[in-house]
């Protein structure tokens, strides 16, 4: 069972005292937190810890097998299936990112077979990694939904992936 992140934003309402007099500061001037504060009239992303109320269930399942005229290309099915509990008394928005590899090589083919989205392109901390996929969904209290998803990839034989040995 994996842990629910709770995030929120915090806006910057414009001219302020950042630091209070005497507050703990490093050596040379920097602040002892590890991000700055948004610049005036910006938007942070602010993790604010596990979300007990919320139940995550991820399953995966990889299915190795060949095709072809006369099986030269090994085909590698990923299926991946979640499962969300609201266990709240309210509804909650949910946000589930899912990694598909991503692949410069043109005789590799990643398929994938699922209704997630590509986010949208953020700037900073917004900013997601390549072949990152993205389910949004509202849940209401009480209730359960399960997400399906999933990728092939096609290796012509004679490829193989880098830093993807699966059998050691």
């Amino acid at each position: 069972m994996r842990a629910v992140r709770r995030a929120d934003g915090v806006r910057d309402a414009g001219p302020v005292q950042r630091h209070r007099p005497g507050a703990a500061r490093r050596p040379g001037g920097g602040h002892r937190g590890r991000r700055l504060p948004p610049a005036p009239g910006g938007v942070r992303r602010v993790g604010l810890g596990p979300a007990e109320g919320i139940r995550v269930t991820r399953r995966t399942h990889l299915r190795e097998s060949t095709a072809g005229l006369r099986n030269n290309v090994t085909v590698l099915d990923h299926r991946v299936h979640v499962e969300l509990a609201n266990r709240l008394a309210r509804p909650v928005t949910v946000e589930v990112r899912e990694r598909v590899p991503v692949t410069s090589d043109g005789d590799v083919r990643i398929e994938e077979r699922a209704d997630w989205t590509v986010p949208d392109e953020g700037a900073g901390a917004d900013r997601h990694a390549p072949g990152t996929r993205v389910w949004r969904l509202d849940l209401p209290a009480g209730t359960t939904a399960a997400l399906d998803g999933g990728y092939e990839i096609r290796i012509p034989t004679g490829k193989a992936l880098v830093g993807g040995n699966r059998r050691s």
